[in-house]
């Protein structure tokens, strides 16, 4: 009987791991469109989209702007993954990416922006409803400026005020 418990008990773990496995593995979702806001900087309000290659990997695609200011495009490459023991619902991601942006109303004037950038976040979906929400900081360094600070001084050219929330409407892979 003690036997017959043990084995019941062992097959009923494996299922259940096997089961969390298989809803760890699953994509988060497979395209999702939704609205970005900087949290540091008031007045940057811009769009997303995000579109998943596997369980793990992601393109993402922003374009900000401030209307008086200017605007601004990035995209990035995210690794995506779980967090051990919590829901996969939750997950953190990290990834390169690349800028592009003209502030053609700021004093003084950069025209022409480009650079390169990072980004890291958390990330909840739910999976009653398609809503995702994630914060994500994403410091970037411009390589092409003509604002006449970052000419000379190379530190002036990392932005690391780049402080975001997005809500997404998620499209989930059936």
């Amino acid at each position: 009987m003690k036997k017959s418990v043990l084995v019941l008990l062992c097959v009923i773990t494996l299922a259940t791991a096997a089961s969390a496995q298989r809803r760890a593995n699953e994509l988060w979702f497979k395209h999702a469109i939704g609205f970005r806001y900087e949290l540091l900087h008031s007045g940057i309000l811009g769009v997303s989209y995000e579109r998943f290659w596997t369980t793990h990997s992601s393109f993402e695609v922003m374009g900000m702007s401030i209307f008086s200011e200017g605007i601004e495009a990035a995209g990035f490459y995210k690794f995506t993954s779980t967090f051990p023991g919590l829901s996969p619902q939750f997950r953190w991601f990290v990834g390169p990416g690349a800028h592009v942006a003209s502030w053609y109303n700021k004093k003084p004037k950069d025209p022409v922006v480009v650079g390169i950038d990072a980004i890291v976040g958390l990330g909840f979906v739910f999976y009653n409803i398609p809503v995702g929400i994630s914060v994500d900081w994403r410091p970037q360094i411009d390589i092409v400026s003509q604002h006449p600070d970052k000419q000379n001084d190379v530190l002036k050219r990392f932005n690391p005020e780049k402080l975001g929330i997005t809500f997404r409407y998620t499209m989930k892979q059936h």
